[in-house]
């Protein structure tokens, strides 16, 4: 997960006050699922990111590594 998050620090963007902040963060991993807070505008950049790097981190495993990703307003608004 540290590349996840080496990664997310490069995708910077500018907020309406003028701070600059990362376009996503990893809040939490709980077993095999990530939690990351994301910008909504950015939020197809950020799932292209983690997505290659969870392939690419599974490379030497002899099963191929499957990454789902599901979008909502909160954790609990995900549907299984």
């Amino acid at each position: 997960m540290l590349g996840i998050h080496g990664r997310l620090k490069q995708l910077r963007s500018h907020g309406s006050d003028g701070r600059c902040r990362m376009a996503g963060r990893l809040l939490l991993q709980v077993h095999d699922e990530l939690i990351l807070e994301v910008e909504e505008t950015r939020w197809e950049e950020v799932r292209d990111l983690v997505i290659l790097e969870m392939i690419n981190a599974g490379q030497d495993l002899k099963v191929p590594l499957q990454v789902k990703w599901r979008v909502g307003k909160s954790w609990g608004s995900l549907d299984s």
